[in-house]
């Protein structure tokens, strides 16, 4: 069975390349609700968590025209009300001066 063209896929790729040349700690969240069976994660959790340096960042994968889920928008408030970066990651630059430059 071949697999759905994910537009997000490329972005995604570049972004954790980024990261990882940067000296991020990647971790790659897959959270995927299964047909008849209860989602017991937290919902709305970013595709990319990364830890540098005792920091840990939230980057949420987009194509230039995506939008966050309300799910999305409530854990985004929710991890920066616990003081923690998010970022909506849709081009290279987004991440440049926040995660490459940002912290030394």
């Amino acid at each position: 069975m071949k697999k759905a063209y994910q537009p997000e896929n490329t972005p995604l790729k570049q972004a954790i390349a980024i990261l990882e040349a940067s000296g991020w700690l990647v971790l790659r969240q897959k959270q995927i609700p299964v047909k008849g069976r209860k989602f017991t994660g937290k919902r709305g959790v970013p595709d990319i968590l990364a830890v540098r340096q005792g920091v840990c960042i939230g980057v949420e994968v987009k194509t230039e025209t995506g939008k966050l889920s309300d799910d999305q928008i409530a854990f985004r408030a929710e991890w920066e009300g616990q003081k923690m970066l998010y970022i909506e990651y849709r081009k290279p630059l987004d991440l440049v001066h926040p995660v490459v430059g940002g912290l030394r």
